[in-house]
């Protein structure tokens, strides 16, 4: 029963829209409800004043008495006349006769041969109703002075009808008249101005709303900014400040605890790793270095990575793209040719851009690392930069499937689990930390002829998506293979 209720509740049905909406709906509705109450009154009006709905009939049938006389110059066109009478007067039998100021007849109509005067004497020259009630049946017998085409007329009426029917039209009328004509206009212009008062009133709200929308985990510090009013929307704003400044401190707490630990690993770990060098030669020591080796590697992210993500790029702090990434791709030309890849730096012509040029040569320095180990044997890294503030890598290995590019950026993801691949899954959520940092953004791409293009874009650049130029191992003008 409840559940049925609330389905035809109006109310209900603006449950999930928006404040606005919802306070413009209860305001239209509150409107709905003093029209219709002001309909209820005038309709109750009239049904207790029985002489004013009479009058009312009475009116409204002189009136196409006085259009029947007007339209019946002609026998053809006292036809009509007459056929339209009696179709407006439907299943209510009416009858009439117009007399002029000598007595004499000019027109009449009586199909149902109602009780008429067949003259006027000087004590009728005057306007009267009479009303006979039988039951539900009626009748009403009028008299009237009217002007017709500049002359005086009197007519003389007889109406006859069973119920409400006739009068209805009357009301109907009536509430056109004096509710709908009068009160819609000034409904309509109510719901405008409270519409625009509510929106003028929700402003600051939605200002909340967008500011809230623009906070990102890397600037924790941003904070909203108070409106002066209305006094619950400040409070509002005032309370989810505080609660971000609880939030940043424990965010600050967990990096600064997150470096404390990176840094007091960082000195056993290497200790470590000395006393096993002093270790005799043995797969046991081959295999207790290796995994020193991986766990000094994850302290060093963690700690590269508390540090990405506390990055703030100071005003003025600038660098050489093209100059970075070539300094980045020799420092890993080793480890690609350890690795039985080669290594290839081709500048578009780059520019100077603003940013941390530690960061990001870490950020470039982590991408082109994980094109390294998913790349095949005897295959090429490519490292292009420019047009513009951009940077991309790109390699020939198995390709990122497009359902899983989104994943690769996140923390201790390593793909598919069938491939042996060493490593801790962080090397690519640094780099993004770091890029986004730099108001820039990483794009995961398929280029033709296979592979992975990582594309580094910075500033809002939107350009089209780079293709390598490069289809057999000889490196065409202005590349160079490092």
């Amino acid at each position: 029963m409840a559940g049925a209720l609330r389905q035809f509740n109006p109310l209900h049905r603006l449950a999930g829209q928006s404040l606005f909406t919802q306070i413009a709906a209860r305001l239209a509705l509150v409107t709905l409800a003093f029209v219709i109450l002001e309909v209820l009154f005038v309709v109750g009006t009239y049904q207790a004043d029985v002489d004013e709905v009479n009058q009312g009939l009475v009116a409204k049938k002189l009136e196409q008495v006085l259009t029947f006389v007007d339209s019946s110059n002609t026998p053809a066109g006292r036809q009509e006349a007459r056929d339209q009478f009696r179709k407006e007067a439907g299943a209510t039998k009416v009858a009439f006769v117009v007399f002029d100021h000598f007595g004499q007849v000019i027109a009449t109509d009586n199909p149902f041969q109602l009780p008429l005067p067949t003259t006027l004497a000087s004590s009728d020259l005057q306007s009267s109703t009479s009303r006979f009630v039988s039951g539900d049946r009626y009748q009403l017998s009028a008299t009237r002075v009217a002007a017709q085409n500049g002359r005086r007329v009197w007519v003389a009426l007889t109406i006859q009808g069973q119920g409400k029917p006739p009068f209805t039209i009357n009301v109907i009328n009536e509430i056109i008249e004096h509710v709908a004509l009068p009160m819609l206009p000034l409904s309509i212009l109510l719901l405008i101005l409270n519409g625009l008062i509510v929106r003028h009133m929700l402003a600051p709200l939605n200002r909340a709303v967008l500011g809230v929308e623009n906070l990102s985990p890397s600037q924790i510090s941003n904070r909203l900014t108070p409106p002066d009013s209305p006094r619950e929307v400040r409070a509002l704003v005032l309370a989810i400040n505080e609660a971000l400044d609880r939030m940043e401190t424990a965010i600050l707490t967990l990096r600064q605890f997150t470096a404390d630990a990176a840094h007091e690993l960082r000195t056993p770990l290497a200790v470590m790793l000395l006393a096993v060098d002093e270790l005799p030669d043995s797969a046991a020591k081959k295999k207790l270095r290796c995994d020193t080796q991986g766990m000094t590697r994850l302290v060093n992210q963690m700690l590269d990575m508390a540090l990405a993500e506390s990055l703030t790029v100071a005003a003025g702090d600038t660098f050489d793209l093209g100059e970075v990434a070539q300094s980045v791709v020799m420092q890993l030309t080793p480890l690609a040719v350890r690795e039985g890849r080669s290594i290839s730096f081709f500048d578009a012509e780059s520019t100077t851009m603003p940013g941390h040029r530690e960061s990001f040569s870490r950020a470039l320095r982590n991408i082109i690392e994980n094109a390294i180990t998913y790349s095949p044997p005897a295959t090429a890294v490519e490292v292009t930069v420019g047009p513009g503030a951009q940077c991309s890598v790109r390699d020939f290995g198995p390709g990122i499937p497009e359902d899983v590019r989104a994943k690769i950026f996140d923390r201790f993801w390593r793909g598919d689990k069938a491939h042996k691949v060493t490593g801790t899954g962080l090397g690519l959520g640094i780099a993004l930390s770091i890029v986004e940092a730099h108001n820039g953004k990483i794009l995961v791409e398929a280029p033709d002829g296979g592979g992975t293009l990582v594309r580094m874009v910075f500033g809002g650049l939107s350009v089209d998506v780079t293709k390598s130029n490069r289809e057999d191992p000889r490196l065409p003008t202005g590349q160079s293979e490092l």
